[in-house]
C-alpha cells in the first residue's frame, strides 16, 4: 500500500515496506531569498548537504541509517522505520519553517560540502 503526507518541506513517502521523505526544488521559493543569499540554489544536491549537516549535528546517531538519493530538483532520503521517518520530518519542519532558525543553521554549514 502506498501513502503519502507533507509536513513542509518533506512529503513523507511509505511504499512497498519503504520510508523515505522528499525535498523538492519546488519547496525551495519559500526561502529562495535566504538560500540565494548563502549562495544556495535548492536543488537535490543541495538538499542533500544542509540535511547530512543538520542530522550530523542534531541526530548522529540517526545520519548513518539513513541512505540519499540526490536528482537534480530533489532530494530522497529512504529511511528504515516510520519512526526515523517522523522524527527527521517533524525536526526538519521546525528548522525550515522559522525563518530564524533556518538562518542560524544556514550560518554554521560548511558550504564546501554542499554541491549547490
Amino acid at each position: 500500500m502506498e501513502s503519502e503526507h507533507e509536513l513542509f518541506p518533506c512529503v513523507l513517502h511509505y511504499y512497498e515496506d519503504t520510508y523515505s521523505i522528499e525535498l523538492s526544488s519546488t519547496d525551495t521559493h519559500f526561502f529562495f531569498d535566504l538560500l540565494e543569499e548563502y549562495e544556495l540554489y535548492g536543488n537535490g544536491p543541495c538538499w542533500e548537504g544542509l540535511i547530512e549537516q543538520i542530522l550530523e549535528r542534531d541526530m548522529p546517531d540517526i545520519l548513518p541509517l539513513v541512505d540519499f538519493d540526490s536528482e537534480a530538483d530533489a532530494c530522497l532520503l529512504i529511511l528504515p522505520s516510520e519512526e526515523i521517518q517522523h522524527k527527521i520530518a517533524n525536526h526538519l519542519h521546525v528548522i525550515f519553517t522559522n525563518e530564524t532558525r533556518f538562518r542560524e543553521y544556514l550560518q554554521s554549514i560548511d558550504k564546501d560540502r554542499i554541491d549547490a
